[in-house]
C-alpha cells in the first residue's frame, strides 16, 4: 500500500454520547459501537449490508 493511502483515525465518544447517538440506552452491557469510514454512498450501503449479512444489528439507519 502506498504510504499516501496509509492513513488512520481514531475517535472517542463518552458512553452516554455514543448511545444517545444510537438511540439505546447506556445502561448495562448492551452497547457495543463499530466505526468504518467510507468513501461514498454506495460503500457505506455495501458494509452496511455485510455487517446485517454477518448478523449485526442496525439501530439508526446511516
Amino acid at each position: 500500500m502506498c504510504a499516501a493511502h496509509a492513513l488512520s483515525s481514531l475517535a472517542l465518544y463518552e458512553r452516554e454520547a455514543a448511545a444517545q447517538d444510537a438511540g439505546v440506552s447506556s445502561k448495562g452491557s448492551g452497547l457495543r459501537r463499530v466505526s468504518h469510514i467510507v468513501p461514498t454512498r454506495a460503500a457505506v450501503d455495501e458494509v452496511m449490508g455485510k455487517a446485517v449479512v454477518a448478523g449485526a444489528g442496525v439501530v439508526k439507519k446511516a
